[in-house]
């Protein structure tokens, strides 16, 4: 548990900060998965989102971060994508109604959340397919997968060490947006025409016109 992992972590460190222990502990974890995870898995994931008519990115608890950052890329160079972080009804009901076409893309870190199983559970029920993200072989989740991808976690304390999952689901989306380079492009530069429309981020330009007026 949260409160075991931090009991067994010793504060006091011979290392010169916090931030240092933290940091060796994300270099670590990603030489490890740099060691674990294929450019070939990466190639072979991202096709299958991309060819996906559907894609309902899925995480629960600490996981939901991941999913939201996942979902939030791929919207913006996808259509049709969905995040669920608290096993909504309309997401559901999405699954029941458009389920062999729904790509569910499922993340799972210890202590694996049951509804992480659940939407599996559930989503297998209307044959969509299932592609999972979690620590290990013995995850729960892994079974249930049609496609599945392992990146080991060490963490230092009761903080979820995220920073190399991060990393590959940034290189994941990367590669996605590069199998169709043009459009990708094209559907960027839509999203941002609305962004300028809609003036959404602070710019001097505005501040100096708001104060004129």
């Amino acid at each position: 548990t949260s409160v075991e992992r931090l009991l067994k972590t010793d504060h006091e460190t011979d290392v010169t900060t916090t931030l240092n222990v933290y940091s060796q502990n994300t270099t670590m974890n990603l030489e490890n998965m740099m060691q674990s995870v294929s450019e070939a898995e990466i190639k072979n994931l991202a096709r299958m989102i991309f060819e996906a008519e559907s894609v309902l990115v899925a995480g629960y608890k600490a996981s939901s971060a991941l999913a939201v950052y996942l979902g939030y890329l791929l919207k913006k160079i996808k259509e049709g994508v969905s995040i669920d972080t608290a096993y909504a009804w309309d997401n559901l009901d999405y699954i029941a109604v458009h389920g062999r076409s729904i790509l569910l893309f499922v993340i799972a870190f210890p202590r694996y959340p049951l509804r992480a199983i659940e939407i599996i559970e559930y989503a297998k029920q209307y044959e969509s397919k299932v592609i999972c993200l979690s620590d290990s072989l013995k995850s729960p989740i892994i079974n249930l997968a049609d496609h599945y991808v392992v990146i080991d976690m060490e963490g230092f304390s009761f903080v979820d060490p995220f920073s190399h999952i991060i990393t590959f689901l940034g290189a994941l989306v990367h590669e996605i947006a590069y199998i169709d380079k043009n459009a990708t492009a094209k559907r960027l530069s839509i999203i941002e025409d609305g962004v300028r429309r809609r003036q959404d981020f602070f710019s001097e330009e505005k501040e100096e016109l708001t104060d004129y007026d």
